[in-house]
Parts: structure tokens; sequence; C-alpha cells
């Protein structure tokens, strides 16, 4: 689990703690957490680090740096490469990132929703347009990255099932499917949600209700 920040500063290793680093999301790959922390710890400056901690002794062994504002959204693939959105400063388009085991770090692909299965990375690049507010309208685009290769393929979710505003995405670890959690509308954080399941491939297989602004998606298993 991500402790809080008066949890994680007794971390030794690099600058004995997260010092003056917030963090925002971590995951974990081959023994070890990396950890976004994307401004500091006032929350006012942003900063363009992950920290990586050796999970067995609970020390920072070093940081990576990355784009600027690693934020909410980080996974790993089965290689170990962890891949990590840096929304930045909100003016051009959000970067994802790879991070090696070996700790190179640089750009791979543009959007701001990530989800990982084996070696593909799916990403979503969601983006509203707030000008006529409150009448907001999303275009989203979806590509998949083979995370050996770095081929970067369009995925084509067909849109008349498209999500209206899609908030966070998974892949189910028994069949591959995509699950897509949205927003009824861009900005609506109060009225409910939906859940939305397509193939590897984009071809739509449900639809579900959700509660308001569904943000996460997990599944279960008995391992």
């Amino acid at each position: 689990r991500l402790q809080s920040r008066a949890e994680l500063s007794p971390l030794g290793g690099v600058g004995g703690g997260l010092g003056d680093l917030c963090p925002y999301a971590c995951v974990a790959s081959k023994g070890y957490v990396y950890i976004n922390c994307g401004t500091s710890a006032d929350g006012l400056h942003p900063d363009n680090r992950v920290v990586v901690v050796n999970a067995a002794t609970l020390t920072i062994e070093r940081t990576i740096t990355v784009g600027s504002n690693p934020y909410d959204q980080i996974a790993a693939d089965a290689d170990g490469n962890v891949f990590t959105v840096c929304l930045g400063d909100y003016s051009a388009a959000p970067e994802v990132w790879k991070i090696t085991p070996e700790g190179t770090a640089a750009p791979c692909a543009t959007g701001n929703l990530i989800a990982t299965a084996g070696h593909t990375l799916y990403v979503a690049h969601v983006q509203a347009d707030w000008s006529n507010y409150p009448h907001v309208t999303a275009t989203i685009d979806y590509s998949v990255l083979d995370t050996r290769s770095g081929s970067l393929q369009p995925l084509v979710i067909p849109k008349d099932k498209e999500p209206v505003y899609p908030s966070c995405l998974a892949i189910s670890p028994t069949d591959g499917n995509l699950y897509i959690a949205s927003d009824a509308a861009p900005g609506n954080y109060n009225s409910p949600g939906s859940l939305h399941v397509f193939s590897p491939s984009g071809t739509h297989l449900a639809s579900y209700p959700a509660g308001p602004h569904p943000y996460s998606i997990v599944f279960p298993t008995n391992r």
C-alpha cells in the first residue's frame, strides 16, 4: 500500500527519505516499489522524479528523472518495465514514460490513463474542451504498445459503445479483457458512472452501471 508521507519519511537510502517530495501512486515490480513523486511535499511545486524503494529493506535505492508531474498513473509489465504518466503543466499533451529495470527512462506514448498486461500497455488519451463550460466535450484516443518491440498501434473502440469520459483502465488477469470506467460526462462527479468491457482487439462485450466518478478497478484473486 502507499503509505502516508509521515510513514514514508523514515525510509533510508537516498536523501534519508522522501524529504521534500510528495508521493501520489506506486507499483511493485521485481522486488522494488516505484513511487510517483509529482510535486513537492507542500503540493505547490511540480517535480519529475520516481523514487525506487527496495521492498525487502524499505530503503530508497535511487531516484529516476522522468517528465514533469508524474501523478496517479503507474504500472509495470511482465519484464519489470515501469510506465508512468507525466501530466506536465497541463498546457501540453501528457506523456507516458517507460522506465527499464536498469533505470533508463524515456517517453513512449501520449496519454493520461494506462494499464498493463504481460508485455502490452494500453493507453487512453482523454482530452476535454472546457471552452464552452458547462457544455464540455471530450475526444478520446486509444492505443496499444508492445512493451518489448516498442510498436505503438491505435486501438479502435466502436463510437456507439465508447465510454463518455474514461476515468481509469484495467486488464482482467483471467481473460485479458480491457475494462474502462467512465464518468457520466466530463467534469460530472455527481451522477452515476459506468463500467465497460472490451476484448483486447476493441470489441464491446458488456457495460454495467457504476457509482459516481469510478476511479479504480481491482480484480480479487485467491492467490
